[in-house]
């Protein structure tokens, strides 16, 4: 039996502000926070999936720009706004568009995760220092938008 490997990137922000500009078009008018996926390799879906939670969530939001998958695709979908968010990447056999409802009961290998405080101060009281003893000797992969992974 292979494990899963599950990454969690929190991103801790004080007093943020985001605007969103980009011409994704919705999948359905009632769903407007859903965007269509059409591409089949990886990479170009995690190309548009990138620019669909830009779209959502604001132009400056970290995206991840390689899956990490050998295999099976990549799929998509956040909770939030553009100042508390969690983006869950996960993988199935077939691709499915961002934000598709399914995706909420599928199992995140990533997880990116953005929370705003009121202030300096309590955000850096939130921040959980490590000095990197624990991630020694661990695997890094470079995720896109000056993110590492271990």
């Amino acid at each position: 039996m292979k494990k899963i490997k599950k990454l969690t990137i929190t991103a801790i922000t004080a007093l943020a502000v985001a605007t969103a500009t980009s011409s994704l078009t919705p999948v359905h008018a009632e769903e407007a926070q859903q965007a269509a996926i059409e591409a089949t390799n990886n990479d170009k879906r995690m190309a548009q999936i990138g620019g669909a939670i830009r779209h959502f969530l604001g132009d400056k939001t970290p995206i991840a720009f390689k899956s990490g998958l050998k295999s099976g695709k990549v799929n998509a979908y956040y909770e939030g706004d553009s100042n508390n968010f969690t983006v869950y990447y996960s993988k199935a056999k077939e691709g499915k568009n961002f934000n598709d409802p399914s995706l909420k009961d599928a199992t995140s290998y990533v997880t990116i995760e953005k929370k705003t405080y009121a202030s300096a101060t309590e955000a850096k009281s939130a921040i959980n220092y490590s000095n990197g003893q624990a991630q020694m000797g661990l695997p890094k992969i470079q995720l896109g938008s000056g993110l590492t992974g271990t």
